[in-house]
């Protein structure tokens, strides 16, 4: 595992791993924007913060159960796993 400041970007045809300003850079170059630039990043960061919890919550919520596991142990060798998907593609 890398450790350090390190974020993606997208660039162009597709995303690469930039090294992470640090947080007095980035209030410096916020600070030297225009009003209507600063609120426009205000909205972004916003919405990353939302799209990142949702995320992690969607995540969070999704967990894999397994409590269907040994369902069709009374069928024992009657069907086989080519023949259910079979079936299942039919029903789609």
């Amino acid at each position: 595992m890398v450790r350090g400041n390190w974020g993606i970007a997208a660039g162009g045809r597709g995303c690469y791993v930039a090294a992470v300003m640090s947080k007095d850079t980035l209030m410096a170059k916020y600070e030297t924007l225009p009003t209507a630039a600063q609120k426009q990043v205000e909205m972004l960061v916003n919405s990353l913060a939302k799209m990142t919890a949702t995320k992690s919550a969607r995540a969070a919520g999704r967990r894999l159960k397994f409590d269907w596991a040994g369902g069709l142990a009374e069928m024992g060798t009657q069907v086989t796993g080519v023949e259910l998907q079979h079936q299942l593609n039919g029903w789609r």
